[in-house]
């Protein structure tokens, strides 16, 4: 899983003279990215409850993107379930208005909500897991694409360093990139990822001359989360 993917929030929920017992659980998704096709119209994520206790696995979407054009529902947003079982979440995406022609990108988070009170005299610290991951949704007969970073556009206006996504690819990245041959870092999306048709761009810093620029190294991310290989993209000339 991603790191970041997942976080730890622990409750007290009794403050007695009585030794703390602590409840530790948490619903394992089968997946680090939730795929959605238009085609298909739905998708499915499996999660397991690790823990020994009865959980509530709360659902929820939300956008990362001010994107309102479409709308994906979890079934069931909540629902109990029993320690070691499985439990499968359904999502079905609300058919658009218009046909899609490039990938969306939503969020899913996934909670496992602890269902034990304490009992009398107990002092109980409840430990909730929650799972953050990203979903994208495909149009229909999008071709799969193992390396979309290598469809970015650089350019030199000026001083001014313009990376475009004229792509139908979500592109996730590290949200600085390097200069080459400079080897100098510079902070460049304020996020880590670039929507297609998104373009950004900075002021080169002070001491870099645009002449000597060559290309940008990026640190991309692949679809399942993980670290991809640096790549070099060259600036046109």
């Amino acid at each position: 899983m991603k790191p970041g993917a997942l976080l730890v929030l622990a409750t007290a929920l009794a403050t007695t003279g009585a030794p703390a017992q602590t409840a530790t659980s948490g619903m394992l998704p089968d997946s680090p990215v939730l795929q959605i096709s238009e085609a298909d119209g739905q998708a499915q994520m499996g999660l397991q409850n690790t823990g020994s206790e009865a959980l509530l696995l709360q659902t929820r979407i939300y956008d990362v993107t001010n994107d309102s054009t479409l709308k994906v529902v979890p079934l069931p947003p909540v629902i109990r379930v029993e320690a070691k079982a499985r439990q499968i979440v359904r999502f079905i995406l609300e058919r658009p208005a218009q046909p899609m022609t490039v990938q969306h990108l939503r969020r899913v988070t996934f909670e496992g909500i602890p269902v034990r009170l304490a009992r009398k005299g107990e002092a109980l610290v409840q430990v909730n897991t929650r799972y953050d991951l990203p979903v994208i949704i495909s149009p229909r007969g999008l071709e799969r694409e193992d390396a979309p970073w290598t469809r970015l556009v650089l350019a030199l206006e000026g001083r001014q360093l313009v990376l475009s996504n004229p792509s139908a690819y979500v592109v996730r990245m590290s949200s600085d990139v390097t200069l080459l041959p400079f080897r100098q870092k510079v902070e460049m999306l304020g996020r880590s990822f670039i929507m297609p048709g998104d373009r950004v761009s900075i002021t080169l810093p002070d001491g870099i001359d645009p002449a000597g620029l060559t290309a940008v190294r990026i640190a991309p991310t692949t679809l399942y989360g993980f670290a991809a290989p640096d790549y070099d993209a060259a600036i046109p000339r």
